[in-house]
């Protein structure tokens, strides 16, 4: 086999491969199961998280 056809062959197998990459997989297009849903009073809870920083935190949610 020649150089060109092994390397035309390389290139289709990585064009293929590549194109594969690109098609969302099946199993996230499933509908799933319902699940847990957490509703907070306050809609955007921010908590800092820095190693340095040690505040205390109170967040009330709800679990349903």
């Amino acid at each position: 086999m020649s150089d060109m056809q092994s390397a035309r062959r390389f290139g289709c197998v990585l064009v293929v491969l590549m194109l594969c990459c690109m098609f969302p997989l099946t199993s996230a297009q499933l509908p799933t199961a319902p699940g847990v849903e957490i509703d907070c009073a306050d809609k955007n809870p921010e908590l800092d998280v820095h190693p340095l920083n040690d505040p205390t935190v109170e967040i009330t949610c709800t679990v349903s």
